[in-house]
């Protein structure tokens, strides 16, 4: 009755809060819900416009750069100079904005493709491959060329390998001609000597302006090699500016691995010139950078066929990059010329966005925006649709940047960025549980709480059903002890009585006439008279005891007289026993004069009576019962010992302190050898405790017993009722 109610309310408290924790997590997926749309829409809005401040600002650093080093010509009407100040201004207002990112060492960020093949900034092969006009040369001309080619660089024969190139100079009309191109160029290498060195320097000039996408035997462009031999003849001034001219159409229309190299030479020879030349060098150098940056990231991509617009994720060293790509048709652009001196035509674009653009415009949107995501929650944006790679923007407001610990996704919603090169380009916006631990704060805080209630109900449960148990068992065993005490106090009142009786009844009839034998008889019934007397005070002392209703009146006593006294009373019950009492000291006087100590007298006769009782039914005829007095000496305690030693069977150690429970008996009562009724010891302790002190027992099986009762001398208690 008490176990299975609190089992089944522990039960359904646990299961309470098991569902508390269940109705937590929805309450957070419904409120990460409703935040994920409103947070989709504004980091929609801010990825737009951050996206399209980036372009700006780049176009913008792309046109200061571009103009310093001649790549990119003002329109009509408009300043250089004034160009250079607006394009430096806004890409300094963005830089403040955004000082992670650093715009002057990013790639080209708008690149042209057409028909998969980069055209702005017109890409180049990494490993320079003969190109088709020498690899289907005829015979004949084929023959010629390795002519000129073995008597210069084998037989180091000059005017030989002159006249072959002239030859086939003069043989070759169109001007156009690879191979005529080709050997014009090799006969201006021939001439090592500075005699004419500012002829074949225009020359050279000439060359790269006409020519320069025109391949030579090796796969390089004859821009860069005309380009290559022309630094070392260029004159300082005006001629260098105008060299720098010739350069950055090669660098536009004919790049190759060797643009790299022709502009640390130019750097080197630009050391000589002035200022200005020095920093449309370094122009020239940043322009480069940002082209040679967009051609390492999109080669690999556009490997693959674009139709679709779509978002590439591309990294290099110089960072992660989202790709977008969107595919236009037919649309004029100011690329490099093609074959047919004709614009280009493109059918894509791309613009290269910093991953860390993207990654700061959702945490804006996230921290600054009109809903904020909970503390326990982080944005996940995910910019491609095939999850190839998730860009997470983690933001909580309370905390700086935390590990995702969970792959709980609380909500999932769907929003759209359209760049300023066009498309819509959709991504899903992820709200994750981050850290569980703070989501389920307040549930641990209830579980804590109802769970110590639980726990403490239980608890309580347990410890009333093991008292109750006890208690039951001690009332069972109580019970038992009184049913033992009732048949033994029936045993000890119907002897006497039977006893008394039957000699009454012997004297009334005269059946004894001796006068001896008739003395005898009367000391007999005096005799269990007293036994009776003391039996029936002990019943009626317990009572008084249990009923808290015994009183004791303290006075000065002499202690010796009353121990005296006792012994005498005893004296015939221990002779009917065989048994002899002896005081020890025969005269016990103590060793200092103390004042007579306040006692009941009454009260402490009748503990001193008890123990004389138990000590002479416990000891076997013949023997002898030792009563003693011991007080105090100078170095000692204040207390008076009064002790009561026989050589009886003795009392194991065990049940030292269970003879002074009530009703307490060794043994059944079916098998006693002794008389009482097991209330003795239990008054003489509440006597003794009643007085302010103790009871000793030294006594061990087959060796007697002694029960030593300490008194306190000095004692002066007020009269009361225990």
């Amino acid at each position: 009755m008490i176990v299975l109610p609190v089992a089944v309310l522990a039960a359904l408290g646990l299961v309470s809060l098991r569902q508390d924790k269940l109705l937590a997590e929805q309450e957070a997926r419904e409120q990460a819900q409703a935040i994920a749309w409103t947070l989709a829409l504004e980091c929609g809005a801010r990825l737009n416009s951050d996206i399209e401040e980036f372009a700006q600002a780049s176009r913008r650093q792309e046109q200061v750069i571009g103009v310093t080093a001649g790549t990119l010509r003002p329109g009509p009407g408009q300043d250089a100079a004034e160009l250079i100040r607006s394009g430096q201004a806004v890409a300094a207002r963005w830089q403040r904005v955004n000082p992670g990112v650093q715009l002057s060492a990013l790639p080209q960020a708008r690149c042209l493709v057409r028909d998969g093949v980069l055209i702005d900034p017109p890409d180049y092969s990494p490993v320079p491959q003969p190109p088709e006009w020498f690899v289907n040369l005829p015979a004949q001309w084929a023959e010629q060329w390795k002519e000129a080619d073995a008597a210069l660089n084998q037989r180091h024969d000059v005017a030989t390998a002159r006249s072959v190139l002239e030859t086939l100079v003069r043989a070759r009309q169109p001007i156009e001609d690879p191979l005529r191109v080709n050997a014009e160029l090799r006969l201006l290498l021939l001439d090592q000597d500075d005699a004419g060195s500012l002829d074949r320097f225009h020359d050279l000039r000439d060359l790269m302006s006409k020519h320069a996408l025109i391949p030579t035997e090796t796969g390089l462009p004859l821009g860069g090699i005309a380009c290559h031999h022309a630094i070392r003849l260029a004159s300082f001034g005006p001629a260098f500016d105008a060299f720098l001219d010739d350069l950055v159409f090669c660098l536009q229309n004919a790049p190759s691995i060797l643009t790299g190299k022709l502009l640390d030479e130019v750097e080197s020879r630009a050391k000589a010139e002035d200022s200005r030349a020095q920093e449309r060098v370094r122009a020239i150098r940043s322009v480069w950078a940002a082209r040679e940056g967009a051609r390492k990231l999109l080669r690999p991509a556009l490997r693959e066929k674009l139709t679709n617009p779509c978002i590439l994720d591309l990294t290099a060293k110089s960072g992660s990059f989202l790709a977008f790509w969107s595919p236009s048709f037919s649309v004029s652009t100011n690329a490099p010329l093609d074959a047919t001196n004709a614009p280009a035509t493109v059918n894509g674009e791309i613009l290269l966005v910093p991953s860390l653009v993207i990654d700061f415009a959702v945490q804006k949107a996230t921290r600054e925006g009109k809903v904020r995501p909970p503390d326990y929650a982080a944005v996940r944006l995910n910019l491609r649709p095939d999850n190839e790679r998730l860009r997470n923007a983690q933001v909580a407001a309370a905390r700086s940047a935390k590990a995702i610990r969970s792959d709980l996704t609380l909500a999932s919603v769907t929003g759209g960025v359209s760049p300023p090169t066009g498309g819509y380009f959709p991504f899903t916006l992820d709200l994750d549980l981050a850290d569980p631990e703070l989501l389920f704060a307040r549930h641990r805080q209830r579980v804590g709480m109802f769970g110590g209630l639980i726990v403490l109900a239980a608890g309580t449960a347990v410890f009333g059903l093991v008292a109750a148990w006890r208690g039951f068992y001690r009332q069972q065993r109580l019970a038992e002890m009184k049913a033992d005490f009732v048949s033994s106090v029936s045993h000890e009142l119907r002897a006497p009585i039977a006893s008394v009786r039957l000699m009454a009844e012997s004297l009334d009839r005269g059946k004894i006439s001796e006068t001896q034998k008739q003395a005898e008889y009367f000391r007999l019934i005096v005799q269990e008279c007293r036994r009776l007397t003391a039996l029936i005070e002990n019943v009626l002392d317990f009572s008084r005891i249990d009923q808290g209703r015994k009183r004791y009146e303290f006075e000065p006593t002499d202690l010796i007289t009353l121990v005296q006294q006792t012994l005498k009373l005893m004296e015939p019950c221990a002779t009917d026993r065989q048994v002899s009492l002896a005081l020890s000291p025969s005269e016990p006087q103590p060793a200092v004069p103390i004042p007579q100590p306040f006692l009941d007298a009454r009260a402490i006769q009748q503990a001193l009576v008890n123990l004389l009782d138990n000590a002479i039914k416990h000891s076997r005829p013949g023997t002898q019962v030792n009563v003693g007095l011991e007080f105090p000496l100078n170095h000692q305690p204040a207390t008076i010992n009064l002790f009561v030693h026989d050589v009886g069977e003795g009392i194991p150690p065990g049940e030292h302190q269970k003879i002074f429970e009530p009703f307490y008996r060794r043994g059944s009562e079916l098998r006693r050898e002794t008389q009482g009724i097991g209330i003795g010891l239990t008054i003489v302790k509440h006597i003794v405790d009643a007085h302010g002190g103790r009871v000793r027992v030294q006594s061990d099986v087959g060796k007697g017993s002694r029960f030593t009762i300490e008194l306190p001398c000095n004692q002066c208690p007020k009269p009361k009722f225990q």
